[in-house]
């Protein structure tokens, strides 16, 4: 018989493999996002001052806590900010003059003040 893609998952865990599609044929962009099937995604207003993508927020279900990320530098980390990520969510980002960036230390050469 056929099996289905949880066949071989943890019990418990589902996972989607989800994905944003840019409906713009030049464009061709394709972006992983978070797959959790206890997570949701939505457009969140903000424009990520590193890429000009619109960020999204994900809201996770089980524990009612939620994030935003950018779906580009969340598949694309800036390596001038973050050299050694594989992804990135704006809490962890370092980004000088973005509201949404949570990952800036104190005392930065031109950081915002904190």
């Amino acid at each position: 018989g056929s099996r289905g893609p949880a066949a071989g998952a943890a019990a418990g865990t589902v996972r989607e493999d989800r994905f944003l599609v840019c409906p713009n044929a030049a464009c061709a962009i394709v972006l992983a996002v978070p797959s959790r099937g206890s997570q949701t995604l939505a457009p969140y207003r903000h424009i990520c001052p590193i890429c000009n993508f619109q960020t999204i927020s994900v809201t996770n279900l089980e524990t009612g806590k939620d994030h935003r990320l950018c779906p580009y530098c969340f598949n694309h980390p800036p390596h001038d900010l973050h050299p050694d990520r594989t992804d990135l969510r704006c809490f962890q980002c370092a980004h000088q003059l973005c509201t949404l960036a949570g990952g800036r230390r104190p005392g930065i050469a031109g950081g915002v003040g904190g």
